[in-house]
């Protein structure tokens, strides 16, 4: 762990801002990401915790960014290259059995949460250290923006890896869709999903995100409805994605439902927020006005 003041400035920087301003999520998530992109995964997870249990009951987009960026860097921690040269990548055998010599790397943040359980039980991935150097080239490429140069060096990463490799997966897609290429973007989301979403639940989230841009609704909502099972009580913001789409497809008792479940899982957090109620009562019409329009 490196000590603050070899810390690079952003990462005090976002420090200082949530001293003045304790409640500021964005900050919050910039400095975990800051921090895992210089090495410190488990510094970064502490920050977005210790956010995360004071601000429980804070805005559900701010909860759900919190999340999406704790799963990421979950995620992109639990890599490891193997020192011969020229190896394959491939997936490694569970961590308690892995030689200590191994290397653990961290990938760069983008914008995706899992459960502290599951977490856990990731396992570490193995990749060969030129796949590593082409894995941290996309990465640096996607977060200067260089989209296109970040989609073929995952390509590179993925076919060098026999033509599956999670993380470079889940963030190939997430610059396609920045491309606004989001049929190509569920394609790559869909081998992690199809394989191992139970692993990566996250992915499931995104898969929705890019299924509702494409007009997909009735994936959108499968997808968003497997993200909030896996991701459980912990993540609860989940079910209003699942609410916002089925009241896309004019499914008020559905969308009624998950807001219903939303607001039992904070309710022991304290007060139910104003516009939690808000839309409560609003589902609570529509379904209302369905059911007498249905009879």
């Amino acid at each position: 762990m490196k000590s603050a003041s070899t810390r690079p400035s952003s990462i005090e920087e976002w420090a200082r801002t949530l001293k003045i301003k304790p409640d500021h999520a964005d900050a919050a998530i910039a400095r975990a990401r800051a921090l895992a992109e210089d090495g410190d995964p488990g510094e970064a997870l502490a920050v977005l915790d210790a956010f995360g249990a004071r601000f429980a009951r804070g805005g559900a987009g701010a909860a759900r960014e919190v999340s999406v960026a704790r799963g990421e860097i979950v995620a992109a921690r639990n890599i490891t290259f193997d020192a011969a040269a020229g190896e394959k990548s491939e997936r490694a055998e569970p961590s308690e059995a892995r030689a200590p010599s191994s290397t653990s790397v961290l990938a760069g943040g983008s914008r995706s949460g899992v459960s502290a359980s599951k977490a856990g039980a990731l396992r570490p991935l193995s990749i060969a250290r030129e796949n590593y150097t082409l894995l941290r080239r996309a990465r640096a490429a996607r977060e200067s923006e260089r989209n296109e140069e970040s989609v073929a060096l995952y390509r590179r990463v993925i076919e060098g890896s026999g033509g599956y490799f999670p993380p470079a997966n889940l963030e190939l897609g997430f610059a396609l869709a920045r491309l606004g290429r989001n049929e190509e973007a569920v394609a790559s989301i869909r081998r992690v999903t199809d394989k191992e979403g139970e692993r990566y639940p996250i992915a499931f989230y995104h898969l929705g995100r890019y299924y509702e841009h494409l007009g997909r609704l009735a994936e959108a909502g499968a997808a968003y409805a497997r993200a909030s099972a896996l991701l459980g009580a912990e993540s609860p913001q989940f079910l209003l994605d699942v609410s916002r789409v089925r009241e896309k497809e004019g499914k008020w008792a559905e969308a009624l439902a998950a807001t219903e479940d939303y607001v039992r899982a904070v309710e022991p957090l304290g007060a139910t927020p104003d516009w939690a109620r808000e839309r409560l009562e609003r589902l609570r019409q529509k379904a209302a006005t369905a059911t007498g329009e249905q009879k």
